[in-house]
């Protein structure tokens, strides 16, 4: 950068910063709100009322069977619950199947 031992800035340049605004005054200026239309409205369909019910219902309920778990515990304390090695290898290949092709 030159700096020039001329003290006499050029007018054009004055007048050119004083019609730039303030980039701190910009901050602190809002954008102008859109008027709201008495006339406007909203309406929700019964079917879009009824899905977010149902997504409330759902959310509410438990993934966990109570009953079951219940039944698989006394089974194990009692010693009569027995793991069918066949089902468990072909649950492992139909989910990564499932995983593989989905």
């Amino acid at each position: 950068m030159k700096i020039t031992d001329k003290g006499n800035t050029p007018i054009s340049i004055i007048q050119q910063y004083q019609k730039n605004e303030d980039p701190k005054a910009a901050v602190h200026k809002q954008a102008p709100q859109p008027e709201a239309n008495p006339e406007e409205k909203v309406s929700i369909s019964k079917e879009s009322k009824d899905a977010g019910m149902m997504r409330g219902i759902i959310s509410n309920l438990t993934d966990i069977r109570e009953d079951k778990v219940q039944e698989l515990k006394t089974r194990i304390e009692n010693g009569t619950y027995e793991v069918k090695s066949e089902d468990i290898a072909r649950k492992i290949v139909a989910e990564s199947l499932i995983d593989i092709f989905a």
